[in-house]
């Protein structure tokens, strides 16, 4: 602008500069439009290489954008820097030189939501992923969803259910949603041992092992006959039935149910002497097949198990 005056009879002109003053705004967005969140975005500028000084900026509800203002003049470069937002991806600096008049810049936090499935087990999941360097945990539960900064995939922390196999899923993502589903999954394996005497208690007292090892987990259950136990799917476990004392073992299975039938044939021996039975009191009866031996009082009756199929004989000392 020119400025003229007259000052003792002297006509002077004089010049002063030109500013052309204009406002800069930035209009921020989040991908899912959460107000709530928006609120957090914060945004520096740094004008002509100084340092970066904070924006001021107002959340507008109804169209889901903070927008941040400046005054600069015409020519100042500038850099506008965001601060991270849990569970979005930051947008990029915006780096300009500012024209005249009024400017608008828009930038967007992106952000992928991931939903939740669990099946075969009612149990929350933590879900990982990383950003600005460290590692953010969520844990959730099946049918709830967490935000996960957009073009980042999480990953979903490791976890052990006795019995059970653990399949992990992740979706693609589809405008800005996925699900990840962890599958459980058992096999139930039941044993059963059954005796060819009725009301044998000591096929009754026995109990099986069910052992097996999935995911470095080496697991060991003890069953009664009748039970049953989940082993991880796809796990062939290693079933062992105990041996008795006087019995034939068969153990045969129909799907995943194992049977282990004790067979026995009960031997009776009895003594008898035409000399009055009382000579026979030290005497001894040794039936080979088994580990038993017994004195026989006199008139006495032994009983011994032999296993089903196998020979047997009985001596008596003298």
């Amino acid at each position: 602008a020119t400025y003229s005056a007259t000052a003792a009879g002297t006509s002077m002109t004089a010049t002063k500069a030109s500013y052309v003053y204009g406002v800069l705004n930035v209009e921020v967005t989040m991908s899912d439009n959460d107000n709530t969140d928006l609120a957090l975005v914060t945004a520096t500028i740094a004008i002509n290489g100084g340092s970066a000084t904070a924006m001021q900026g107002t959340v507008d509800t109804t169209n889901h954008k903070k927008v941040f203002q400046a005054n600069l003049d015409a020519g100042d470069t500038y850099v506008i820097s965001f601060g991270m937002v849990e569970g979005y991806a930051t947008p990029a600096d915006i780096s300009d030189t500012k024209g005249s008049g009024v400017e608008t810049k828009t930038a967007e936090y992106e952000t992928d939501i991931y939903t939740l499935t669990v099946t075969g087990q009612s149990r929350q999941e933590t879900i990982e992923y990383t950003q600005g360097g460290q590692t953010v945990s969520k844990t959730i539960s099946s049918g709830n969803s967490v935000k996960v900064p957009a073009g980042t995939t999480p990953t979903v922390a490791s976890a052990y259910v006795k019995g059970y196999s653990r399949t992990v899923t992740i979706g693609t993502v589809t405008a800005h949603a996925a699900t990840i589903t962890v599958a459980y999954s058992a096999t139930v394996f039941t044993v059963n041992m059954t005796s060819n005497q009725t009301g044998d208690a000591v096929i009754a007292a026995l109990q099986a092992t069910v052992a097996w090892t999935y995911d470095g987990h080496s697991e060991s259950d003890t069953l009664d006959s009748g039970d049953t136990v989940n082993v991880p799917t796809g796990v062939t476990p290693t079933i062992t039935f105990p041996d008795a004392t006087g019995y034939t073992k068969t153990v045969t299975n129909s799907g995943n149910a194992y049977t282990a039938a004790y067979t026995t044939e009960i031997l009776t021996v009895a003594l008898a002497s035409d000399t009055g039975l009382a000579d026979l009191s030290n005497v001894t009866i040794t039936v080979t097949d088994t580990t038993t031996s017994a004195t026989v009082s006199p008139f006495a009756t032994r009983q011994y198990k032999i296993p089903s199929g196998h020979g047997y004989s009985v001596a008596v000392s003298d």
